[in-house]
C-alpha cells in the first residue's frame, strides 16, 4: 500500500484522513463484486449488481475494525459502491 501512496500518477486523488479506512476497505473488496453474465443474439456482457455484503463484513473483521464502526464504514463503502456502479453502467452503455 505504501508503494501505491508514493506512486505519482494523473489518476491520483486526495483522501481525507477520516475516510481512509473506508477507502482501504472498499479497495480490499475489489474482487467481491456480484456479477451476472447476460447473453443475447446481438451481444451480451457483464452486469455488475453490487458488492457481496457478507464479504465486506468479513473484510471489516479481518482489518480489525471495532464493531461500533462497522455501520459507519459499511455506509461509506455503499456510497463508493453506488458511484462505481454508475461508472460500470456508463462504460457498458458506451460499448
Amino acid at each position: 500500500m505504501a508503494a501505491a501512496r508514493s506512486r505519482g500518477s494523473t489518476d491520483d486523488f486526495e483522501v481525507l484522513a477520516e475516510n481512509w479506512d473506508a477507502v482501504e476497505l472498499f479497495a480490499a473488496c475489489g474482487t467481491q463484486w456480484r456479477k451476472s453474465v447476460v447473453a443475447s443474439l446481438t451481444g451480451g456482457g457483464v452486469f455488475y449488481e453490487g458488492l457481496d455484503y457478507p464479504a465486506v463484513e468479513a473484510a471489516m473483521r479481518m482489518f480489525g475494525f471495532r464493531r461500533k464502526r462497522h455501520r459507519e464504514l459499511f455506509d461509506a463503502v455503499r456510497v463508493m459502491e453506488r458511484a462505481a456502479l454508475q461508472v460500470f453502467t456508463d462504460r457498458a452503455s458506451r460499448s
